[in-house]
């Protein structure tokens, strides 16, 4: 089967969930027999990355701002697979849901993955959620299937659209040695260092985390993994808050 995943800022993994999914999906897919291809972004990708073998890509220009990057580039990504010979395209993200029609008009079926209720984040203000609900709503009605990550996602959107999903939890794989081999790298002692994964954003509240490990007495140093895209002004905010026992190792993707 010929398929296209887009609506993601593509693969190599280097931002979030939704490119470790297309990654993994991707790779597994091909090793199956599947054509796969997947969209990526210019700015997230480059014509030399190395990809899984079997998996072609398309990397098309996006508009680099948190508010228009996501549609902006889907757009461009939809139009161009409507007149490919892809039979079947998966869409990630809510934000897509209004557009997510438009292969369908070239007889090509389209499954919506949904994500969890992105319009509540701290991070977006009262037009970004606005507008994100409104996506919601669309994303019940434009794709031929709707994918959910979870049961209480499943039961959100036949509770409150009447649209029945089909739930796939993410998986994870957990590689031998991994820690170790990283912490030989940056010379830290093995399993004696506190360990912070997440995107650096307010929301996910990283100044209480130095806050609070500033008080610590401790000589285990704090590694912080993690970067902002869209705000690097805001990391250097938090670099600044920070004694000489933080490391700042940025994303960190694949083996590590």
């Amino acid at each position: 089967m010929r398929i296209a995943i887009l609506g993601t800022r593509g693969i190599p993994a280097r931002y979030g969930g939704f490119e470790t999914l297309a990654e993994h999906l991707s790779a597994r897919l091909a090793a199956r027999g599947h054509q796969v291809t997947v969209y990526c972004r210019r700015p997230f990708t480059t014509p030399y990355d190395d990809i899984a073998p079997g998996v072609q890509r398309v990397i098309l220009p996006t508009i680099s701002r948190k508010h228009f990057d996501t549609a902006f580039h889907t757009f461009l990504s939809l139009i161009h697979v409507s007149f490919t010979a892809a039979e079947v395209v998966l869409i990630c993200n809510v934000a897509n849901g209004p557009i997510a029609w438009i292969p369908r008009l070239f007889g090509k079926p389209t499954v919506l993955n949904v994500d969890g209720l992105d319009r509540k984040r701290k991070k977006w203000n009262l037009l970004g959620r606005s507008s994100l609900y409104f996506c919601e709503l669309l994303s019940a009605l434009t794709p031929t299937r709707v994918v959910t990550d979870s049961r209480t996602m499943q039961d959100y959107y036949w509770r409150h659209y009447r649209r029945r999903s089909t739930m796939i939890a993410y998986g994870a794989e957990v590689p031998a040695n991994g820690a170790q081999s990283q912490s030989k790298a940056l010379d830290l002692p093995a399993n004696q260092f506190i360990l912070y994964v997440s995107r650096l954003e307010p929301e996910n509240n990283p100044e209480l985390l130095l806050d609070a490990y500033r008080r610590v007495k401790t000589d285990w140093p704090l590694v912080i993994v993690g970067g902002n895209a869209y705000d690097a002004r805001y990391v250097e905010r938090l670099k600044s808050l920070a004694d000489d026992r933080v490391i700042f190792l940025g994303p960190v993707y694949g083996a590590g």
